[in-house]
């Protein structure tokens, strides 16, 4: 029986998008993020460029199944900004993305529905204009092996598709590998037998 792979929407690179309301201009950046530390360093990156702007509101997602979703109304009115975006994200069935919106005001008040309104176009405008491309749901492995172990567990590791291997050797060796959620069980089974057999 083929083994199905766990997929999830998400965008190739950056996208960008623009709304203007009532003088106020909001500029839209999406992107692809890997984890949370990754969307940390690239709000403080906008945030940097645009930093004349009054808002940098954000909204992203880490993950596939119950992803973490974290957003922020960087001072709007609550939920007019960040909730907004994320429903957005959700809405089109993205996974970890990120999408920063800068406002630059323009002296007038939308209230809560333009805010809302105008929040919702731009990340929408963004999506719109961006690469959604297919992923196989990976997870990344860490493992601290003796040094002459190494070729015996690169033997065990072909027999999957483990990406993004990298490795550091000292007194002992750091090995650490992406590899499809969906292999979970027979990757941890194959570890299993790997370890009975070197420590026997």
């Amino acid at each position: 029986m083929p083994h199905k792979v766990a997929r999830y929407k998400t965008l190739k690179g950056e996208s960008e998008g623009e709304y203007r309301e009532k003088g106020s201009r909001f500029l839209a950046y999406a992107t692809f993020i890997a984890d949370e530390a990754e969307a940390k360093q690239y709000i403080k990156k906008i945030a940097k460029e645009h930093f004349k702007a009054k808002h940098v509101c954000f909204a992203y997602t880490v993950g596939t199944a119950n992803s973490l979703s974290r957003w922020s109304d960087a001072n709007e009115p609550a939920n007019t900004a960040g909730p907004p975006i994320l429903n957005q994200i959700k809405k089109n069935d993205l996974h970890h993305v990120l999408i920063v919106v800068v406002r630059y005001f323009g002296g007038v008040l939308l209230g809560k529905g333009g805010l809302i309104r105008a929040y919702s176009s731009v990340a929408n405008v963004a999506i719109l204009k961006a690469d959604i491309i297919e992923k196989d749901e990976v997870t990344t492995m860490i493992l601290d092996i003796d040094i002459n172990e190494y070729p015996f567990l690169m033997d065990v590791l072909k027999k999957f598709n483990v990406t993004d291997i990298q490795y550091e050797f000292g007194t002992k060796c750091t090995i650490s590998f992406t590899y499809r959620s969906e292999d979970k069980n027979q990757l941890e089974s194959a570890l299993k037998t790997f370890e009975s057999l070197m420590y026997k």
